[in-house]
């Protein structure tokens, strides 16, 4: 149970689940309506998505749908996701927060591969070496969760050794974060790596492919393309090179997608 100015409600079940409907009831003051909101907190500042609104019965109850979609409470380094209830009181006087922090659970049981709806603001790390190639056959990118895959050779030669580094990269837009476009600024965005983990792979005489598996530790966040925001698991392999420029392969799987 909470408060926030005149009213008191509560929420049941906590965490809330994707898919599964908040529930909950207000009481004190009349109400008019209750709104569900998606937080996306940056250094840059606060983006706010609405997910859902009801009005509330007699009693006070509401019920709200929390999309399939919905990224659970996350935080990394700079940038958070959150959930929190507004209220419109029945006076017309400005809304009111009701809850800073809505848990909401869930977890994703298998990334994509590439995006499955456009994201033309931003840049995703996603290409092949001259040489070699990176495939991935097993994305549960979370924290906990496991990232493993193949490299893949394009041509007769193996290299000598070769390099595989998983990094999480933490980023967030820095200007024109609503959903309209703005033609005169382009999106920036500012990024940070928040982790990473390397792993020197050899191959076998004969072998065209060599197996490469990362562990992901219980604190980062799971993989997000959010309107604002964004937490990103990039894979590299890298051949040095002593007298030219480093071959190197990048893949970049998609969790959980909100950026349409």
């Amino acid at each position: 149970m909470a408060a926030a100015a005149d009213h008191i409600f509560t929420i049941d079940p906590l965490p809330a689940m994707p898919g599964a409907p908040v529930r909950g009831r207000i009481e004190g003051q009349p109400v008019e309506s209750v709104m569900l909101l998606r937080l996306e907190r940056s250094p840059a500042g606060t983006v706010v998505t609405r997910l859902g609104e009801d009005v509330p019965g007699e009693d006070g109850g509401f019920s709200l749908e929390l999309p399939d979609s919905a990224p659970p409470t996350a935080a990394g380094r700079e940038c958070a996701i959150a959930y929190a209830l507004r209220v419109t009181p029945a006076d017309h006087h400005q809304p009111r927060l009701l809850s800073d922090e809505l848990a909401v659970g869930g977890r994703l049981q298998q990334a994509h591969l590439t995006e499955t709806r456009p994201v033309h603001d931003r840049l995703i790390a996603r290409y092949d070496a001259r040489g070699f190639r990176i495939e991935l056959t097993d994305a549960d990118l979370q924290g906990g969760g496991e990232l493993n895959g193949r490299v893949h050779l394009c041509g007769r030669r193996q290299p000598a050794a070769l390099e595989v580094t998983c990094r999480c990269v933490e980023a967030w837009r820095v200007n024109g974060r609503s959903r309209i476009a703005n033609l005169r600024h382009p999106p920036l965005w500012n990024h940070s790596c928040i982790w990473q983990a390397r792993l020197d792979l050899s191959w076998l005489d004969g072998q065209a492919w060599t197996p490469f598996g990362f562990r992901l530790p219980g604190q980062l966040p799971p993989a997000v393309e959010a309107r604002s925001i964004a937490w990103r698991y990039e894979v590299e392999a890298r051949r040095r090179v002593r007298l030219a420029p480093d071959e190197v392969a990048v893949a970049t799987p998609i969790g959980f997608e909100l950026a349409g």
